[in-house]
C-alpha cells in the first residue's frame, strides 16, 4: 500500500510574503502594546474606585471611575459601576431634589451600559431599581421584563421581576414572581438575596396591609 509522501508535495512560494507577514506581525504587536497603554489605565482607575467601594470613601470611588470612563468610553462595566455609585449616593432623607438628580445620573449611566452591552441583564435589573425609587412604574417594568427575557433562567432576573411588583403593591404579581423565581436553574449566591427572603417579606407586607385596612373605620 502506497503512502502520502511530503515529497509530493510542491512549495509555493509567493514573492513578497514572509517580509509582509513579518511587517504585519510588527502591526500587531504595536496595536496590541498600544491597546494596553491606552486601556490599562481605565482598568486601574475601575480597581482604584473599587478599593475606594471598600473604604466607603465616596468621593474617591466617584472620581477614578470617572477617569476609568474618560479613558475607555466603550467599556460597559465602567458604566454601570458610576450608576451603582450614584445609586449608593441616594438617600431617602436627602432632598428631593438631589434624590432626583442622582437617580437620573444613575439611569443614565446604566442605560448607557445597556446600549453597549445589552446582553447583560444586570444593567437591566439596576435601572429598575433606579427607575422604581424615580416612581417611574411602567418604564421600571419594561427593564425587568427585559432582564428576564436576557436571562429566562437567572434567578436575579426573576426577583427584580418580583421586587418591582411588591414595591408597587401588586401582591398577586408578586408571588407570582417569587414563586417562578424559586423555580430558577441558575440560583444567587449564599449571602445574596434569595427568593424566599422576598416571598417571606411579601408575605408579612400582605398581613400588615390587611390589619391596617381592618382598622380602618367603614365610612
Amino acid at each position: 500500500k502506497q503512502g502520502f509522501g511530503l515529497e509530493s508535495v510542491s512549495t509555493v512560494r509567493i514573492p513578497g510574503a514572509r517580509p509582509l507577514v513579518k511587517v504585519m506581525l510588527v502591526i500587531v504587536s504595536i496595536v496590541m502594546v498600544g491597546g494596553a497603554l491606552w486601556f490599562g489605565p481605565a482598568d486601574w482607575w475601575a480597581a482604584k474606585a473599587q478599593l475606594a467601594r471598600t473604604d466607603d470613601d465616596m468621593q474617591a470611588r466617584l472620581e477614578f471611575i470617572d477617569k476609568a470612563i474618560a479613558r475607555d468610553p466603550a467599556s460597559a462595566e465602567h458604566w454601570y459601576q458610576r450608576a451603582l455609585t450614584r445609586m449608593d449616593q441616594w438617600k431617602p432623607e436627602l432632598p428631593a431634589g438631589l434624590q432626583k438628580r442622582l437617580l437620573e445620573k444613575a439611569a443614565a449611566d446604566v442605560r448607557e451600559a445597556a446600549r453597549i452591552n445589552p446582553q447583560h441583564y444586570l444593567y437591566s435589573t439596576a435601572l429598575v431599581d433606579v427607575l422604581d425609587r424615580l416612581g417611574q412604574e411602567n418604564e421600571a417594568l419594561k427593564a425587568a421584563l427585559q432582564a428576564v427575557k436576557v436571562a429566562p433562567w437567572h434567578e436575579e432576573a426573576r426577583l427584580s421581576l418580583a421586587i418591582h411588583y411588591h414595591r408597587w403593591q401588586h401582591f398577586r404579581e408578586a408571588e407570582q414572581a417569587y414563586l417562578w423565581a424559586g423555580e430558577s436553574r441558575a440560583r444567587n449566591k449564599d449571602g445574596e438575596l434569595n427568593w424566599v427572603d422576598g416571598y417571606e417579606q411579601l408575605l408579612a407586607d400582605a398581613v400588615r396591609q390587611t390589619v391596617a385596612k381592618a382598622k380602618v373605620p367603614a365610612p
